[in-house]
């Protein structure tokens, strides 16, 4: 039982179940003795009576008696998920549904509050719950965040996700980070048309000289074989073996600047596109830091797209 109020006594709890059957026992959960807040309706300890956290179990001797309690508890609740659909779609709730809904609840509240009812579990099977609930959490984030905003610090400043941590960045090139994070957010904040992609990176600090597509496939396949040593036997056939791993690359040049030949030199700066998503992160992974140009570590994070 959740939502229970703190002037309900160990008594009060008690005579409120038995009306739903005969009961094994009904308590409160304990809380530790705190002092009142002015601004807080909690009891204070020196009043003599039990602290709560606002919790208890109840045990019915009969089956019939939990289902009947449960039942009302989800009726309830069900009637409330129509009131807030109906809501959010601006839309009036039928009278009866409001009827059934007052009656239903006056069922259930105790001192003027809502009981909230839940079937008992173990505490492994709570852990399992609790889980579950974060893996939905986080599924539902990244269902509503469709321009993977989330995504846009990867690789940049989460330095502690990085594969490679030596040598320490310094401060001028944390720095350096810092402000293309910034620019990144100011971008996407400018324009809703922009997103982040989940398989195209981008890299700087590479060579100047002597590193162009050829360089960057080389590179790519090395990070590729890397995450391959991660995966499981089945993710590894599913997912590397005979599998197209690498989309395209593209050396950006400087127009600015020639070599001998009059061909525009390499600006230091690529972009990447993998076949999945689970390589691309970890590419961004592996390769922030890595050292190919002496002292310029490699600055790796997901690009911008439109």
């Amino acid at each position: 039982m959740r939502n229970i109020g703190y002037e309900t006594d160990q008594a009060k709890f008690l005579e409120f179940m038995s009306k739903f059957g005969p009961v094994q026992y009904a308590v409160l959960c304990k809380a530790p003795s705190i002092q009142k807040d002015d601004d807080e309706n909690i009891p204070i300890a020196n009043e003599g009576k039990t602290l709560h956290k606002g919790t208890g179990f109840v045990r019915f001797k009969t089956q019939e008696a939990t289902d009947q309690l449960l039942n009302l508890s989800n009726k309830v609740e069900n009637y409330l998920d129509e009131e807030r659909k109906n809501a959010r779609l601006n839309r009036s709730t039928q009278e009866n549904v409001v009827s059934s809904l007052t009656l239903l609840q006056n069922e259930i509240e105790l001192n003027g509050r809502r009981l909230i009812v839940k079937s008992s579990v173990t505490k492994d099977e709570a852990g399992v719950m609790k889980e579950q609930r974060k893996a939905e959490d986080r599924r539902k984030k990244e269902e509503a965040d469709k321009r993977n905003l989330g995504m846009s610090k990867e690789g940049l400043l989460n330095e502690t996700n990085w594969i490679n941590q030596d040598p320490v960045p310094s401060q001028t090139i944390m720095q350096l980070r810092e402000r293309l994070y910034v620019a990144k957010e100011k971008a996407l904040k400018a324009s809703t048309n922009l997103f982040i992609s989940k398989t195209r990176i981008q890299i700087r600090h590479l060579p100047r000289r002597d590193f162009f597509e050829k360089e960057l496939k080389e590179l790519m396949r090395v990070v590729a074989e890397e995450w391959s040593k991660t995966l499981s036997k089945e993710d590894f056939t599913k997912l590397y073996k005979s599998k197209k791993v690498l989309n395209h690359v593209k050396i950006m040049r400087d127009e600015q600047k020639k070599d001998a030949a009059g061909e525009s030199l390499a600006s230091g700066q690529a972009f990447v596109e993998f076949a999945n998503p689970e390589l691309a992160l970890y590419a961004v992974r592996y390769l922030n830091n890595v050292e190919i140009v002496t002292g310029k570590g490699l600055i790796v994070d997901y690009s911008m797209e439109d």
